[in-house]
């Protein structure tokens, strides 16, 4: 980040901002268990959590944005991102200084406060900077069909109030090019003095798959998408590595912690009607690997004698319990057990059934690409696109999936996930079936 648009990240009014809700939440949490705590153990515990709070922001790029305002994706993972801080220095400091700074309730209810005022300040100062007039300067290497995409695009995804396309590399914060429309510049220096200077430089298709949050299948091929996918560093590798181990883990504690629910849920499909209460059905998971995908049964029994149907044209055979379990995305429960056994896990694409992949790897480019990670109960194009009752929605479906691939991260994963509590809150069916 460059110029102007810097200035809307706000570092030092974040750090601030951040410093003051933090001491707050220590302030606020002091009681009779606590009063032994002095007041310089606080303010060192709120500078060192704050300190490493932001830096674990920074990393994962959460205050770099498109947008000037966050949105409410972002405060959730806001939140998600600053739990292990706390959490961890909890601990931290208690081993060195033997005091019990905060209790891990006083940080579940109090984490929120911090994570809302420091996500307001972002808010406010988005606002602020948009009725300045200040925008992000695009310096565009681009023929005129490239330059009307990229206006276009813009404008429909909402982001024309933060840009400006400027014919000057003196100002640019970021330089948009294309093969095609940089190839009559080549006897310029100005677009190597523009990457000397450490003003960043993207390829058209690269920033348009960034704002769209999806890929086109249409400019995509293997050459560009290995280019320009996020360099799997050793810190990820070992991060993935350790999410294989931690997530069945996870999903035997939520087992347990869900077992009430999935009792009621039982009884309920068990009422509904004759048949089984959990429905398994084949799928394609991890290099194509078949499993037996579990779920509570939502539809009447042997409602796909006739062979399988799309998700969309199978309303008529869905029981009201039934409904009532999708809406909620109480029948997605029982995969918890298929994320114990390890063939699927929490974030990645959806498992496509063998029926549907032998028909869509021949009507759609690189969709055998999707088998390469873990499938997941949840992901990006869940949370984007909902579910696919066509081969159409599948080819779309299917630019979000090679999104997703193309950048998997920690931060991507937490922005999914707070997405997925979103739409979990709002009761909406749009998690793919």
């Amino acid at each position: 980040m460059s110029g102007t648009f810097r200035l809307v990240r706000g570092e030092l009014g974040f750090i601030l901002n951040l410093l003051f809700a933090t001491f707050l939440l220590v302030a606020f949490a002091q009681d009779a268990d606590s009063d032994h705590v002095k007041f310089p153990y606080i303010v060192v515990w709120t500078f060192l959590v704050t300190a490493v709070s932001y830096t674990v922001l920074d990393i994962m790029k959460y205050l770099d944005s498109y947008r000037t305002r966050p949105s409410r994706t972002d405060l959730v993972t806001l939140y998600l991102t600053l739990l292990l801080p706390f959490l961890v220095l909890k601990q931290v400091f208690f081993a060195f200084t033997g005091l019990a700074i905060l209790r891990y309730r006083e940080i579940f209810l109090g984490l929120p406060f911090v994570a809302l005022s420091a996500w307001c300040y972002r808010y406010v100062a988005g606002i602020l900077f948009e009725k300045s007039g200040m925008k992000r300067h695009l310096w565009a290497l681009l023929d005129g069909a490239e330059t009307v995409e990229l206006r276009r695009e813009l404008v429909y995804h909402g982001l024309a109030p933060y840009y400006e396309i400027t014919a000057s590399p003196d100002d640019a914060d970021l330089v948009v090019i294309s093969r095609v429309g940089s190839g009559k510049f080549e006897s310029s220096p100005d677009l190597l003095l523009a990457h000397l200077s450490g003003i960043p430089v993207r390829d058209l298709r690269h920033l348009l798959a960034e704002v769209r949050g999806r890929e086109d299948l249409e400019a995509l091929d293997l050459w560009f998408f290995l280019l320009t996918a996020t360099p799997q560093r050793r810190m990820f590798q070992i991060i993935f590595r350790l999410k294989s181990v931690v997530e069945p883990v996870i999903a035997c504690l939520l087992l347990v912690l869900f077992s009430p629910v999935i009792a009621l849920a039982a009884l309920g499909v068990l009422l509904s009607g004759p048949g089984p209460i959990f429905y398994r059905q084949k799928r394609l998971g991890y290099m194509g690997r078949e499993f037996q995908l579990v779920k509570f049964r939502s539809m009447i029994h042997h409602a796909e004698a006739e062979g399988p149907a799309w998700a969309g044209q199978q309303g008529a055979k869905v029981t009201r319990i039934g409904a009532f379990l999708r809406k909620s995305h109480i029948d997605e429960i029982p995969q918890l057990w298929n994320v114990l056994k390890g063939e699927m896990s929490f974030v990645g694409p959806r498992p496509e059934r063998p029926e549907y992949y032998s028909l869509l790897r021949e009507d759609i480019p690189l969709f055998w690409m999707r088998t390469l990670v873990r499938p997941g109960i949840t992901g990006w194009a869940q949370v984007m696109a909902g579910y696919a009752s066509s081969v159409e929605e599948s080819r779309q479906k299917l630019e979000f999936d090679l999104y997703y691939m193309k950048r998997m991260s920690p931060l991507l994963d937490l922005k999914i996930f707070a997405k997925t509590i979103l739409l979990f809150v709002a009761a909406r069916d749009d998690l793919a079936r």
